[in-house]
């Protein structure tokens, strides 16, 4: 919304300390977003994919204001199948955020498998409190984030007609959503 952050309704090995943007973070009209909205953000990538699939993204968020160190991803083996392997990866790249920007918590953002793997990581309550708002996209949706009573929104290939599945991940529109 625009408060910034990504919106919650009406948001293997890790890149860690790596943001997946490149630019400053200052809006064009030079206005940036204040540290306690821009909680980090944390992509995790789906099977055969890779943090750069955020890359895009990213961009948007910096565009808008975003602090490009505050965007990371997640890089896991894109194709493997220990999918429960990769929620202590994600669970280590959302502390050292937390601990590099003195928050308390962060957004979570999943694509396609990387739900799955967002799923397991909400299941855990502990974790589960670590998560602002979760953005499920094309993936296993809310369910686990509404178990545990943190927002979240599920872009998806039925509610932006015409997108295929990697482009829910990297569209201007499925930004629309998240910010």
């Amino acid at each position: 919304g625009a408060s910034g952050s990504p919106s919650a309704g009406a948001s293997g090995s890790p890149s860690a300390g790596v943001g997946v943007g490149g630019a400053s973070g200052t809006a064009a009209g030079g206005a940036s977003i204040p540290n306690d909205v821009a909680l980090p953000i944390i992509f995790v990538h789906g099977f055969a994919g890779s943090a750069s699939q955020y890359e895009s993204q990213a961009l948007r968020f910096i565009a808008n204001g975003y602090p490009a160190d505050r965007i990371r991803a997640f890089d896991h083996n894109g194709d493997g199948f220990d999918t429960a392997s990769f929620v202590g990866g994600v669970d280590a790249m959302v502390d050292a955020a937390l601990k590099d920007f003195g928050a308390s918590k962060v957004y979570l953002v999943g694509h396609s498998r990387g739900t799955f793997v967002s799923a397991m990581y909400l299941g855990e309550p502990a974790r589960a409190a670590k998560i602002a708002k979760y953005v499920s996209l094309d993936g296993v949706g809310c369910a686990a984030a509404d178990t545990a009573q943190v927002p979240c929104i599920a872009p998806n290939q039925a509610s932006l007609p015409g997108q295929k599945h990697v482009e829910v991940a990297t569209s201007a529109e499925a930004f629309v959503e998240q910010f």
